[in-house]
This record gives C-alpha cells, structure tokens and sequence, in this order.
C-alpha cells in the first residue's frame, strides 16, 4: 500500500493518543516502502514541503516498535532542502537525546543519518557544534558493539553507522568552525583510521571528504602526517575517481607546506597526479590534479621558463576540460 506524506501525517493526528496503533505502524511502513529508495521516491521528487512538525512530535513521543520506523521516515522527510528549513535547531538536541533511549543499532544509525542530512544547513552545523555533538559521535566510532549488549549489531549495521558519522563530519567541515572543533576534538586521527581499514566505499569516501575538507585549515596539516595519511595517498589515488578526486584535493592542500611536499614527492605523488588528470572525467578531480601538481613542481622552479610553460600547460588543460565538461553536460 503506497502512502503519501499527507496520509501519513493525517494517520498520525487521527490516532495520536495511541502511538503504535496499527493504523499509525501501517500508515508508516507504506510511506516507507514507498520512498526510502531516493530515485524511486515520489515524496523526494515533489517539490512541496511536507508537515515535518506533526511527525518530528510524533517520533519525539514515540518508543518500542513504531520509533526505528518513525525515525525513517522522518530520515525521508529530512532528504528534502524545503524540509529541513522546517525542523527547529532543538531537533539535533532531541535526536541525540534519543541515543540513551535504546542499544539498538539500527535505531542510532537512522538517528545519524537525520543528524547527517540537517547538516547540510549552517544552521543545524552551528546546534550540533553548541551542543558538542563532536563529542557524541566521536564516543560512538570508537565502540565496540558485543552482541549481547545491542541489538542489530552485525558487522553491516557497524558499517552503515560509521559511514553517516563520516558523512556528518564531512558537513560540519564545510564550516571553518567545522574544520577547528573537529582538529581540537583529536578526530583526524581516528578517521585516517577508518579509512585505513575501511572495506566500504561509501566510507572511504566520506572519510577523505572530511580529511579534504579539514586540510584547508594548515593546522590539521602536520597532524594528517603523522597520522600516516601519506603512505595511503599512491593506493587512493591510483583508486575509483569518487575516492581519487578528493584524494587529490588533499593532496593539493597537503603540498601547501614545504616539508610535506618532499614527502609527497619521495610516494610519487607527481606521477600519481599526473596519470589521475590523464584518466578523470570530471572537472573537479582535474582541478585538484593541477593544483596538487603545480603546488608539488612550482614552488622551487617558479622563477624558470621551463616551469612557465609548464604551468600554462596545466592551466590550458583544466580550461579545455572544463569547457569539455560544460558540453557534455547541456
């Protein structure tokens, strides 16, 4: 039974002293089943908002069998840029307030992943930093997760939430505030950790998006080094472009500092570099390519014709790219 969000919200006021009726659990499933695929999901395509107040009520009061699917579908609503305008700041303090409800993994992870999309808006970045939700989902990564102690702990369930933990970082690092409470926080090492064992794709990526982010503060810097980020760059870069892109984004910031750079370069950065720009079809990845190329050649031979020419050389083929890009894309 297919469940528009109108539907769903009328279900929930029709019987809202009763918070797991089964008209309430039906009504939930059927939008759920409905729309939790993004590209299948008519509600993530209808460009109205939807009564995000009625439900985020609804979840707040709510517990045992009907709070994994109502965080769902809340998690479906919070997709949506004219929805999150519409949850107030205090949502993030409710949601982690939620954590200490249950040991259910399933259940934090959905948590996670609302947390994750609000902080797509500056907003609720500057009520997750207030709050030190930092200090949260720091605690969280670093569990361990007996079997006899939570519920739906297998090794996917772990895997999920440390991706949306991943992907929240990444977000907060978009801000400088961001990038300054995770550094002080002592995150950047345990996320060079994730993505030194990581066996997700979805991980990795996440996890350099927030080490590409935070290394624009020249602070975090020398911590990535020695964190050992430096010996995963020639696997990253040689990786899938979603990995390699940002990877090379990090390296573009990382060549920023001298000492750094004659590490870079004792990895083969250069040619790593160099053979990412001859293959990437996307834009961006060729950006961070001629940045990182021309940050890792050009400081001690920015005075020398040869480099002039070849720095214009790299200049004439990220213009040529992205016109390219343009093209293919109108």
């Amino acid at each position: 039974m297919v469940v528009t969000s109108e539907e769903l919200v009328n279900v929930i006021k029709k019987h809202k002293n009763k918070l797991t009726s089964p008209q309430i659990l039906s009504a939930l499933r059927g939008f759920i089943d409905a729309n939790l695929n993004i590209q299948e999901s008519h509600n993530y395509r209808r460009a109205a908002s939807d009564d995000v107040i009625t439900l985020f009520e609804y979840v707040s009061r709510c517990e045992d069998d009907g709070l994994l699917l109502a965080l769902t579908a809340v998690k479906i609503f919070s997709r949506k840029e004219v929805n999150r305008v519409l949850f107030q700041s205090s949502s993030v303090t409710v949601l982690f307030a939620m954590l200490d409800y249950t040991k259910d993994l399933l259940v934090w992870t959905e948590i996670v992943a609302i947390i994750l999309n609000l902080c797509y808006d500056m907003k609720f970045v500057a009520a997750f930093l207030e709050m030190d939700g930092i200090s949260t989902l720091k605690r969280i990564v670093q569990m361990e997760f007996p079997f006899d102690e939570y519920e739906n702990a297998d090794d996917d369930s772990v895997l999920l939430l440390k991706s949306y933990i991943s992907g929240t970082f990444q977000s907060i690092c978009y801000t400088q505030r961001g990038k300054a409470a995770t550094i002080d926080a002592g995150m950047l090492p345990i996320i060079v950790s994730l993505l030194k064992t990581s066996q997700s794709q979805e991980l990795s990526v996440r996890c350099m998006g927030v080490l590409h982010n935070v290394s624009s503060d020249l602070r975090s810097l020398d911590m990535l080094v020695s964190s050992g980020i430096v010996d995963l760059l020639p696997r990253l870069l040689s990786s899938y472009e979603r990995l390699a892109g940002p990877t090379a984004g990090l390296t573009q910031n990382l060549s920023r500092k001298e000492e750094i750079r004659e590490h870079l370069r004792g990895i083969d950065a250069v040619e790593l570099c160099t053979e990412l720009l001859g293959r990437s079809t996307e834009a961006n990845t060729q950006l961070c390519c001629v940045g990182a190329l021309i940050n890792l050649l050009g400081p001690e031979y920015d005075s020398t014709i040869e480099w002039h020419l070849i720095k214009q050389s790299l200049v004439d083929t990220i213009v040529a790219a992205t016109i390219s890009s343009a093209f293919s894309n109108v």
